[in-house]
């Protein structure tokens, strides 16, 4: 009897051991990006333009110029990028990049990447501006960094209302080339 209780109780003792192996480490990941920047500076990514690419089909590709910051002493390695901008709670457009750079430390780059367009929220979106007198559109630029080293990816926001004006009043017309 004494055999058996013990061989149960190794078997207890190393299924709490695994339980509390597998706990720590999902803490570890949920708390990712707050281990990853413990003690540094987070960066900053802001969108500076938005431009129309040819269309190919019904898909409408866009230039976005982006401006990333990286406020830290460290290097900054970016292995990816995921982004997606959304207008009015729809998501517009979205693209992904895998070819990034270093930034140095207290430093920032310009990079232009590619995004396309989610075509029936786009036109939900169209339909929802000529219906609606609201003349603000506002905006969630999302961008999902990844580091080379590190599996769980830093989100960041940046979001904002655009006023129209006088471009949703009858008769004008909608200049420029982008943002």
């Amino acid at each position: 009897m004494t055999d058996r209780f013990r061989r149960v109780n190794r078997m207890t003792t190393k299924k709490i051991t695994l339980w509390l192996v597998v706990f720590l480490f999902s803490a570890c990941m949920l708390s990712g990006c707050a281990t990853f920047f413990a003690g540094r500076e987070q960066p900053e990514i802001h969108l500076t333009s938005i431009q129309a690419l040819p269309r190919d089909g019904l898909e409408q590709r866009f230039l976005i110029g982006l401006n990333i910051l990286n406020p830290d002493s460290g290097n900054l390695n970016i292995s990816g990028l995921s982004y997606s901008l959304l207008l009015n709670g729809r998501k517009v457009a979205s693209g992904v990049s895998g070819r990034m750079t270093t930034i140095p430390g207290f430093s920032e780059s310009k990079v232009r990447l590619q995004a396309s367009t989610n075509l029936i929220s786009s036109l939900l979106l169209i339909t929802e501006l000529l219906r609606d007198t609201n003349s603000t559109v506002d905006y969630v630029f999302i961008t999902s960094l990844r580091s080379s080293w590190w599996p769980v990816p830093l989100e960041i926001l940046e979001q904002g209302s655009i006023e129209l004006g006088s471009y949703l009043s009858p008769g004008a017309e909608l200049k420029g080339d982008g943002l």
